[in-house]
């Protein structure tokens, strides 16, 4: 499956959702993890995205965001005093598609 693929229904298979009261939520999610996977990546060089659907792993990626978007609300896990702990699935699948080296 592809980025450009990916759409509610399947989001809301891969967080086991029954009902349709998500959808909205889920179509923020989705856009904001997309966005989130060109600004880190620098891959997108344009509006089309198109370079995200060359690398059907980056599709794993987008739904992990989106998991850790919707029930989690946050990407990074810590605190004051506490590691910051990262979702290395994400970190692992982005890094091997950075561009942008930063």
């Amino acid at each position: 499956m592809k980025v450009s693929e990916i759409t509610t229904k399947e989001l809301k298979n891969y967080l086991r959702l029954d009902d349709d009261s998500f959808n909205d939520e889920l179509d923020v999610c989705l856009e904001s993890a997309i966005s989130y996977v060109c600004e880190h990546t620098g891959l997108v060089q344009n509006e089309t995205k198109k370079e995200l659907d060359e690398h059907e792993d980056i599709t794993m990626a987008v739904f992990v965001l989106v998991s850790d978007f919707f029930e989690n609300h946050l990407y990074h896990q810590g605190g004051v005093g506490v590691e910051v702990k990262v979702n290395k699935i994400v970190d692992t699948i982005l890094n091997h598609h950075r561009v942008n080296l930063i």
